[in-house]
């Protein structure tokens, strides 16, 4: 085949390839858009419609770009195929956007050639921005925020005392809340700064640099705007807007202007399209649908893994209950529902409520017998509570705390701290997870748990959540503590469904 026609054939079976994987992903594109539309992410809007703009930017050197299909971009094919299949096993969404960008960046190595993808490459990545990961950064930027309103307050002559989200000082408290993260001023300057690094320079180590430098000018403006605003005193929210963005807005222009004087060390990219040889490069049509169908059949491992991970195949399953304590505990109780947790998909709830001399626990479970594909224990919209309820002062991290159990193990928890901003009520909340038998508290840790239970034929987990008055931490703490150990309440259970 003339290179002519392997361009006309690729581009064509590169599109037929490419709406078969939108097709096979259509499940979590539409939970994508419906998330970018109606929950609060519609920055991916613009993302994806710059990262088309860049596309487009790029058309005469896509034009000029040798279109050679390419048997070794099965290498990329293969580990994001196995990757695809694991995220849609194992309902990870933000793992499967992702993968979706990678795949597609797959396919046009594969079937369109090493060159194109040199140039498609940077809308690719870019497009990489508008994944739901910022609030990822919410916790790590809250608390350096809190570590560095401190500093800054003792560097300028107050005393500061930091417990967790809350600052100390002889003239008050300052809680530094989950909103004075700047997580919004760090998405704003990377998105910035990406699209400044990608179009102005053409070295990696300078492309870092540049978007390094917006990072950073993003994480110190928000520094200075908290200790401006503390020391401000009370404001209106629109003096709070005005004060943020202006500060955001002059270090920005500082940014850019260092960036213009970067640019010196390297020529500025060319205002014509660069010109990238042309290939005479002959093809067969039988080899190139060959290499078109093993690409996208690989990709499309994960998302027909659905159907099979939809099917129940556990006839025994792991099932806490809830359990009469034993003295001093009496119960269970009919619960008190002003706190619930969420836990959706589940199989079965129950929610009860525990008392004895030291205090009221309100226990609830949620079981997933079996887990399958959107009712997994572990997911994005699951939580340990509910509106009004909210972690006091804003979420700043995950917090494990080992505590006793039944006999002379002990085991870890995860503690969150609640407040109810309607009542002025608090609560301290310890939850853990059993998935295929094992106790387990954190996220990452039970999906490979659950991976591990599916090669054995379990596929079923739980979770306890227990919660007490937590107007003295120290005493809910306590109270938690005492209930699990002399109440004898099951870390896990065996696939009997007896706990262990």
């Amino acid at each position: 085949m003339a290179a002519a026609s392997t361009r006309t054939a690729a581009g064509m079976v590169f599109l037929l390839a490419f709406a078969v994987l939108v097709a096979a992903n259509g499940e979590a594109l539409y939970a994508w858009l419906r998330l970018w539309a109606f929950g609060g992410l519609e920055y991916g809007f613009a993302i994806l419609g710059m990262s088309v703009w860049l596309l487009w930017r790029a058309r005469g050197r896509l034009r000029d770009a040798a279109v050679t299909p390419d048997w070794r971009g099965l290498w990329l094919v293969v580990p994001v195929g196995i990757a695809t299949w694991l995220a849609y096993l194992l309902d990870v969404r933000i793992a499967q956007y992702a993968l979706f960008v990678a795949g597609l960046a797959a396919l046009t190595w594969t079937l369109l050639g090493y060159a194109v993808l040199r140039v498609a490459a940077g809308p690719l990545a870019f497009a990489m921005l508008a994944l739901p990961i910022w609030g990822y950064f919410n916790h790590v930027l809250q608390a350096m925020t809190v570590h560095a309103l401190a500093l800054a307050l003792e560097l300028s002559g107050t005393p500061a005392f930091v417990d967790e989200t809350s600052i100390y000082t002889p003239d008050g408290a300052v809680l530094v809340l989950a909103q004075c993260s700047g997580v919004q001023y760090f998405q704003a300057a990377v998105t910035c700064g990406a699209l400044y690094a990608y179009l102005g320079f053409r070295a990696f180590s300078l492309r870092a640099w540049v978007l390094i430098g917006f990072a950073t000018v993003a994480i110190v403006g928000n520094w200075i705007r908290v200790y401006v605003l503390v020391h401000a005193g009370p404001l209106t929210e629109w003096q709070h807007f005005m004060v943020g963005w202006g500060i955001f807005g002059t270090l920005l222009i500082g940014a850019f202007r260092a960036s213009l004087w970067l640019q010196r060390l390297e020529r500025p990219l060319p205002a014509g399209r660069a010109s990238v040889a042309v290939g005479n490069v002959e093809y067969s049509t039988r080899s190139l649908a060959a290499l078109a169908a093993i690409a996208t059949l690989l990709l499309l491992a994960g998302p027909a893994t659905v159907l099979w991970a939809a099917s129940p195949r556990t006839d025994r399953a792991a099932r806490l209950t809830a359990i009469p304590v034993q003295a001093p505990w009496s119960g269970p109780l009919v619960a008190d529902y002003s706190w619930q947790p969420r836990f959706v998909g589940s199989s079965e709830q129950v929610q009860v409520r525990y008392h004895a001399a030291e205090g009221d626990v309100s226990a609830y479970w949620a079981w997933y017998v079996p887990q399958g594909h959107r009712s997994q224990a572990i997911n994005q919209t699951n939580a340990v509570y509910t509106a009004p309820w909210e972690p006091r002062g804003g979420y700043v991290g995950t917090y494990y705390k080992r505590v006793p159990v039944a006999g002379a193990h002990s085991s870890e928890v995860v503690e969150t701290w609640l407040s109810n901003p309607q009542t002025g009520a608090q609560r301290l909340v310890w939850h853990w997870y059993c998935v295929a038998g094992t106790h387990v508290v954190r996220p990452w840790q039970a999906k490979l748990i659950q991976l591990h239970g599916l090669l054995q034929g379990r596929k079923d987990a739980s979770v306890t959540v227990l919660s007490t008055d937590a107007r003295d931490p120290g005493a809910a703490r306590a109270v938690l503590r005492h209930f699990v150990l002399v109440g004898s309440v099951a870390s896990c259970t065996a696939a009997d469904g007896k706990p262990s």
